[in-house]
């Protein structure tokens, strides 16, 4: 649970070089192991910055008992001046296509859902989190369930990586065996 003052995850600037090369190893692991577990997909997308949650809750709505997610009208003050169109025009093209529907309803490659706010791409799991408890989590966030489509607070927990491994689905485990069970040879 956050509270006030409660640490945010770390936010590292990728546009920059990266100096920590710890970090560095991780999003490179990543980026050559692009069927590796997903989950080093939710590390990295945690330690980029984060979008600020006051923004977010101008943008998107949620219902913590059901996890949905909704798009709320635009100002013309989320756009910018730049480009052909005025950030009036921009703000009633958004409103009159999405404004009241479902939020975040693309399915990535692991079947969370996501999709994009404001350039941040972002899961939907972790918005219901951030809006929820009013921080981003810290850690992986784990469905209870491990249903990825139910994002309910309740189903929610912000765990490490070696909690949420346990939390896996039997027939994905490397041996099939549950948590704690392994293979003795007898001979």
């Amino acid at each position: 649970a956050c509270e006030v003052g409660y640490p945010q995850a770390e936010s590292i600037d990728i546009g920059r070089k990266i100096s920590d090369k710890r970090t560095a190893r991780a999003v490179l692991q990543h980026r050559s192991l692009p069927n590796r577990n997903d989950i080093f997909l939710e590390i990295r997308m945690a330690k980029k910055s984060l979008m600020d949650i006051g923004v977010l809750r101008q943008l998107v709505e949620c219902d913590s008992e059901t996890g949905r997610l909704m798009w709320l009208p635009r100002r013309p003050d989320h756009y910018s001046a730049q480009g052909k169109f005025s950030p009036e025009y921009k703000a009633s093209l958004f409103n009159k296509r999405h404004a009241g529907k479902p939020a975040l309803v693309d399915r990535h490659s692991s079947g969370y859902r996501m999709g994009k706010i404001l350039g941040h791409n972002v899961f939907a799991h972790r918005a219901v989190w951030a809006l929820t408890k009013n921080c981003w989590p810290t850690g992986v966030i784990d469905h209870k369930n491990g249903n990825p489509d139910d994002n309910r607070i309740s189903n929610l927990r912000d765990v490490s990586h070696s909690v949420n491994q346990r939390n896996m689905a039997l027939s994905r485990r490397p041996n099939g065996l549950p948590v704690g069970v392994s293979y003795v040879s007898t001979g």
